[in-house]
């Protein structure tokens, strides 16, 4: 499979102005015959499985936040502060929020409900000091303004389809999470999460769009193609004049916003010499993102690749890490009424990936205490 630039295959078109199915194929065909296709080995397998899971939950979450901002703008007629932690002590959109706004939501019938019962909602999806909290609550309803009464129950109906749809949205990504999880345990790239500040999904999202990492082409090509290291132009033979411009804009966008989220969670909960090096960066003027960006696709390549880094502790821990998270969170997908069975054994079973030439063994979770 090869894949080709769709901004150049436009201008290989033999028509600029028109498009249709026939000058589409012929500015591909173009293409292909001028070799400028891209066959990329890395992204075969499961490697690909997971690019494909870890780039539906991205989309997700851009539809997850573009649903929430819509209940802020309803809430804010309805109960304008309600989603403001500060003024009502509810964590916005957490399981006791979502409760209150589904049904009969307004200003004026939060300050009408009965003490007693609002307690009793708050302590059933444990929300913290739930006496406090509601009382809190309803007076802040006494203060804001009431919305006219004609478009109350139109607005309630809009927001409780909202909710609805945020709730169906996070059991989607909470599901995904799962599957990028078991994915992520099969690849080299499961050695990630031994970084402290890196966790499944940085890690899922970096592996996925890195691919194999033995069929992957040499770091100055990745970081070029990350987009995180600057364009330098050189004009006057080898000993001219150097200039040095931004970072190219034609790049993988959604590596460089995995690797840039890494390398920010390394900056300020990394491993204490990464932090270290993240602020000299950053009070040098340097772009500290772009240069701890760097640095942790280069470690990352390396321990990919070696499967260990500083020694065989780090490995260890890996390998206990990785195991703990199969044991603890991806079990109940294998499990079975009436039939045990050993996640240790169906980790080590694939053979070319994470644990290749190790026996099956039962983690050991002393290792953790690290």
């Amino acid at each position: 499979m090869a894949g080709v630039n769709a901004h150049d295959a436009k201008k290989q078109r033999a028509n600029l102005q028109a498009s249709t199915d026939r000058l589409d194929l012929m500015g591909i065909a173009t293409m292909l015959l001028n070799c400028r296709a891209n066959c990329c080995p890395a992204q075969s397998g499961i490697y690909r499985n997971l690019r494909t899971i870890v780039r539906h939950r991205r989309k997700l979450v851009v539809m997850s936040t573009e649903v929430r901002n819509r209940i802020h703008g309803v809430v804010d007629r309805l109960f304008p502060g309600f989603l403001d932690e500060r003024k009502t002590d509810i964590v916005p959109f957490t399981k006791s929020s979502l409760y209150l706004m589904e049904d009969r939501f307004s200003a004026r019938q939060i300050r009408r409900r009965k003490p007693q019962k609002l307690i009793e909602i708050l302590k059933r999806f444990d929300t913290k000091e739930p006496e406090t909290t509601a009382l809190k609550l309803q007076q802040y309803a006494k203060q804001v303004l009431n919305t006219p009464v004609e478009y109350v129950s139109t607005l309630q109906l809009s927001l409780a389809q909202h909710v609805k749809h945020l709730k169906c949205l996070n059991e989607g990504i909470h599901q995904l999470e799962k599957e990028i999880a078991v994915n992520l345990a099969q690849t080299q790239g499961a050695f990630l999460t031994s970084f402290r500040g890196i966790g499944i999904v940085l890690a899922a999202g970096t592996t996925a769009e890195i691919g194999d990492p033995q069929e992957q082409k040499p770091l100055n090509n990745l970081v070029s193609y990350a987009g995180i290291i600057p364009r330098i132009k050189q004009t006057g033979g080898p000993y001219g004049k150097t200039y040095t411009t931004s970072v190219a804009k034609r790049c993988n966008r959604i590596l460089k916003d995995y690797v840039v989220k890494s390398a920010l969670h390394l900056g300020l909960h990394g491993p204490d010499d990464l932090m270290i090096d993240y602020k000299r960066r950053d009070a040098s003027g340097q772009h500290a993102d772009f240069g701890m960006g760097r640095r942790y696709l280069r470690t990352a390549l390396s321990l990919m690749r070696s499967s260990q880094i500083d020694g065989c502790h780090r490995r260890l821990k890996a390998e206990c890490l990785i195991l703990s998270v199969r044991t603890l969170i991806m079990a109940p997908r294998y499990s079975d009424p009436g039939k045990s069975q050993d996640i240790s054994s169906y980790q080590f079973a694939k053979v070319g990936h994470y644990g290749q030439g190790l026996p099956p063994a039962t983690p050991n979770f002393e290792y953790l205490k690290w």
